[in-house]
């Protein structure tokens, strides 16, 4: 019950609770020395003196950061969090034990923030791929700001009781606790590998490169800066106003500063756990990021007539609260739109950098402009509404663009997958002889000898019996040598392997046969058909694709498109490759099949897909055909769905899909034949998301003309269906028309979803002829 209420998966649960502990213990730590340096220093020293800790700060985190940069250079995450946990401790203890200033503590306490902050989340990284993030972060968050809640309410609590240092010794204690969870991860948890990406950004040059030509990226660290410039801003402000309101009384300050944050992040935690994640479904992340910027822009539009304590509050709650739940959990969200090279280090950049150069421009602020804090504020809130409007604009082309990043690098590592084995990788590294009892290790000789040309005839007659061996390990590692040192004209020996019992061996003989084919090999083309046509194991699939793309015949172009619109997924896609290479050989064929209308609708559309555009714009006047097929199964689709005596029919479900995906196939090949960015526009017209929707149908209106687009408005509007089906002056198919029509066009698996249901409706029919004739 527990792992479903936190959406874990079984066994995840020992990792999740020791990462929990951490993160709660260093929150714990991080918010108890922020909340007991800043009560004290107001006590002490007073607002006045903020803004030369601002600098102060600012001044450590620009020593500090290159020096934390640098060892990120030289020691991997897991231990240099371990040590900066260890000398954050150390720091808290020599403070309670020196007399040190409390205008020093607090710049400390907020560097030790800022570092550890960055830290933790790249720790945390190490161990979770982007899917787990998904269901973990969410937990963590929550347990981060939980933390903080437990830190500032401890202060509260036990400032009377243990005094300030004994809160410095007890912080020194919590962080070496927090550092024996770090080494007890270490050691039962494992750091997940690298990705390419991931390494190319620990340039510095490169992470400035990749920022500099991504707008998107620009906006988002500018309003980064622009709310961090008035959350600072705003902090002054209502210091000011607590000082204002409580004087210098001892521990008065800090007693209730630590209650109201404690009561404060209390409501964070509600709000994150309980309110983010469905405002966020309801409104969009881009809109969720207006709400801190929002905020802050009416509270200082109207903090001037507000009473002390009210605007102390109001401030406390929109730096503690709004911007923690909302910008914080906001900013890990849309991060998904940056480049991949960026985002890894992005958040060290805002917390190492931005923070601190807000710091400093808030201070520089605050000192030549004594007494306008305020109206200031209120300018940077409206910048950062502004920048966030921006962000909101940009967000969807942003992600669209990581999406097609991120599919093409899956395609590259699906492409490479399939053509390196475990096999082939053993048989390159293992040593053996010609003798040896181990079929890999004999394997490995034979590989050996072959290559060098050494004891020749002995290793080609080992082959053999490799290959002529009854077990199916033997018979696999002689295929696999026959495809290392073979070449095309062993096309015949590999051949009749197709035919074994033995699924291993199957796939192995395909996978030797894509390694030796090439053009020469051309004439075995018609059998790998018949293989893949025959076969329903997908390796076994893509390894007959693989081979007929080393063959690249133009002349099974035909056959290919056929094939391939019967294929799903990555095997479609390694298909419509296939035919993509056929280049200007395959024009013609592809001409006729798209005018063809005897063949499936699905293959019509792989041959317009693969033309180019100088091609397409010759089938031009096959557009209104296509319209008027997409518009009657639009038109029987809705009237399948809504007719009473059919609903809840398991058929009659499936047949409405299929009609659904026979529909989006022709208006998919209407704007091949239209317009430039075709998928791109057919998936935007495909999507929930009403803006990218519109934006679609705007681009589809500029690129067609005006008398065509009206023709096609009542395909692609989104505006309730009836009124839209009225512009329908096809004709009206009963069920038994309606099956015959589709059966023209439909593919092999549609096919025989068709004649189920005219097979159902023949025998219902029959059985009620039989019941009316028994009755009279």
């Amino acid at each position: 019950m527990l792992h479903r209420m936190l959406n874990l998966y079984p066994g995840e649960g020992r990792q999740a609770f020791l990462f929990s502990a951490l993160i709660f213990f260093v929150a714990l730590g991080m918010s108890g020395g922020t909340t007991l340096a800043d009560g004290n220093f107001l006590e002490v020293m007073g607002t006045s003196f903020l803004p030369f800790a601002y600098f102060g700060i600012a001044g450590l985190m620009a020593v500090v950061t290159p020096l934390i940069m640098l060892a990120m250079g030289k020691i991997a995450i897991r231990p240099l969090l371990l040590l900066m946990l260890l000398c954050s401790g150390g720091i808290f203890a020599l403070t309670g034990l020196l007399p040190i200033s409390w205008f020093a503590t607090k710049i400390i306490a907020d560097t030790i923030f800022f570092v550890i902050l960055a830290a933790l989340w790249n720790f945390i990284d190490q161990s979770y791929d982007m899917q787990d993030a998904k269901r973990h972060y969410g937990l963590y968050s929550a347990v981060l700001i939980c933390g903080f809640a437990a830190g500032s309410s401890t202060i509260s609590l036990l400032i009377d009781s243990l005094g300030s240092r004994g809160l410095l010794w007890l912080l020194a204690t919590d962080f070496a606790l927090a550092a024996s969870i770090v080494v007890l991860i270490i050691r039962t948890t494992r750091t997940l590998p690298a990705m390419p990406e991931e390494e190319e950004a620990t340039s510095e040059k490169g992470l400035v490169r990749r920022i500099w030509h991504s707008p998107f990226t620009i906006i988002l660290l500018t309003l980064s800066s622009m709310i961090g410039i008035a959350e600072f801003l705003m902090e002054f402000s209502y210091m000011e106003a607590l000082e204002t309101a409580f004087g210098h009384d001892l521990n008065e300050l800090t007693r209730f500063l630590g209650m109201a944050r404690g009561l404060t992040y209390c409501g964070t935690v509600f709000l994150g756990a309980f309110c983010f994640g469905r405002l966020v479904k309801r409104i969009g992340v881009t809109n969720v990021t207006l709400i801190p910027a929002s905020y802050f822009l009416l509270l200082f539009s109207v903090s001037s007539y507000l009473p002390h304590p009210v605007m102390a509050i109001l401030g406390l709650l929109g730096v503690e609260c709004i911007l923690t739940a909302f910008e914080d959990n906001g900013f890990h969200l849309i991060l998904n739109a940056v480049p991949a090279t960026v985002k890894a280090r992005l958040r060290v950049v805002v917390q190492n950098f931005i923070e601190p150069g807000a710091m400093v421009v808030a201070a520089l602020l605050l000192l030549a402009f004594s007494g306008y804090g305020k109206w200031i504020g209120f300018g940077f809130a409206t910048a950062a509404f502004s920048a966030a409007l921006i962000l909101r604009l940009l967000y969807p082309k942003a992600i669209l663009r990581n999406l097609r990043e991120n599919t093409k690098r899956s395609s590259e590592t699906n492409s490479t997958a399939t053509k390196i084995t475990p096999l082939w990788e053993a048989l390159a590294n293992v040593a053996g002889t010609l003798q040896s009892q181990n079929p890999v290790e004999r394997g490995g000789a034979i590989l050996e000898a072959l290559k060098s040309n050494g004891a020749r005839e002995q290793a080609l007659a080992a082959l053999r019996e490799l290959l002529n061996s009854s077990l199916d390990e033997e018979a696999c590692v002689g295929l696999t040598v026959l495809a290392l040192h073979g070449s095309p004209h062993h096309f015949d020996t590999a051949i009749p392997f197709l035919m074994n019992p033995s699924l291993e061996v199957q796939r192995t003989a395909m996978n030797t046969l894509a390694h030796l084919a090439n053009a020469s090999a051309r004439r075995h083309g018609h059998r790998i058909f018949a293989e893949l046509i025959g076969s329903k194991d997908p390796v076994f699939r893509s390894h007959c694709l693989r081979a007929l793309e080393r063959l690249c015949d133009a002349r099974y172009t035909r056959e290919m498109v056929v094939i391939a619109a019967d294929l799903i997924g990555r095997e479609r896609e390694q298909a419509e490759t296939i035919i993509d290479r056929f280049g200007a050989r395959a024009v013609p064929t592809l001409l006729a099949m798209v005018t063809d209308t005897s063949l499936p609708a699905a293959a019509r559309l792989i041959a317009c897909r693969s033309l180019k555009r100088e091609h397409l714009t010759q089938l031009r006047h096959l557009v209104e055909g296509e319209r008027a097929e997409a518009f009657l199964i639009l038109f029987h689709a809705h009237m399948i769905k809504s007719h009473s005596n059919v609903q809840g029919d398991f058929g009659i479900d499936l047949l409405e899909r299929m009609l659904t995906e026979r529909f989006w196939t022709h208006l998919e090949m209407i704007l091949h034949l239209l317009v430039e960015d075709a998928p791109l526009v057919c998936q935007a017209l495909r999507s929930a998301n009403e803006k990218v929707h519109s934006h679609a149908i705007e681009s589809l209106e500029k690129g067609t003309p005006s008398r065509l687009f009206r023709q096609l408005l009542p395909l692609v509007d989104d505006s309730p269906l009836e009124p839209r089906l009225k512009h329908y002056q096809g004709k009206v198919l009963d069920l038994s028309e309606l099956l015959d029509h589709l059966l023209q066009g439909a593919g092999a698996v549609d096919k025989d979803l068709i004649k189920e249901l005219q097979l159902q409706r023949q025998l219902k029919s029959r059985l009620g002829t039989e019941a009316s004739n028994g009755a009279a």
